[in-house]
């Protein structure tokens, strides 16, 4: 009778009751996986080589506590006009319906600016406010001036309460240049703006500037 400690995993018992016993060389014919490390090592190396692909793109003024930088193409700038909501949510207004009562007192212009922040290396498309001196704020003029900045180096901006104003300082240290996304501004822009370009005065959001339910 054989002792219970020669059952092991290398062939099926012959009487079907589920057990495994040694072959007739007394070895076991599966293969230990784990005898070899370097070899499994090399196997087990990726040779796949991964391509991010961009499906979100933020609309929205960078964060206080990132630097960021702007891409300095004009055909990566764009003049638009915008509504925001309370949620800081961006709605680009097509330029047919920049009159509208609804949105004509709500409107911003601004310049949207291709930008990517580190070190998250995210993108964005920044409503910079347009700036003049006769209908312009300071604050305006402070986010332009940022922005311009930021085409030749990292930048940081942080709002000061008791100046009522941005803070714009550039980084310390010498950080690698910005890696830029491999698609048209048409792309981005549709991408950022997605089902959030208001058309016509029944999008929703006009819709609810109207005081109409859905």
């Amino acid at each position: 009778m054989s002792n219970s400690s020669d059952i092991s995993a290398s062939q099926p018992g012959p009487n079907g009751d589920g057990l495994q016993y040694p072959n007739e060389a007394g070895e076991h014919a599966a293969t230990d996986i784990f005898a070899d490390l370097d070899a499994l090592r090399a196997k087990s190396c990726l040779t796949i080589k991964r391509k991010t692909v961009l499906v979100n793109v933020a609309v929205g003024r960078p964060a206080n506590n990132i630097h960021f930088r702007t891409n300095p193409d004009p055909k990566n700038c764009l003049d638009a006009t915008v509504l925001i909501d309370e949620k800081k949510t961006v709605y680009f207004v097509t330029p047919e319906m920049r009159s509208h009562p609804k949105i004509a007192l709500r409107i911003r212009n601004v310049t949207l600016r291709l930008t990517v922040t580190w070190p998250s290396n995210e993108i964005y498309l920044w409503p910079v406010p347009l700036f003049d001196e006769e209908h312009g704020f300071p604050v305006w003029r402070s986010a332009r001036k940022a922005a311009e900045l930021a085409e030749s180096t990292w930048v940081q901006m942080a709002w000061d309460d008791a100046r009522r104003d941005y803070t714009v300082e550039v980084a310390e240290g010498t950080l690698a240049e910005p890696q830029w996304p491999d698609k048209t501004m048409a792309e981005l822009l549709t991408l950022g703006f997605s089902g959030r370009v208001i058309d016509n005065e029944d999008h929703p959001y006009v819709r609810r500037l109207r005081g109409l339910a859905d």
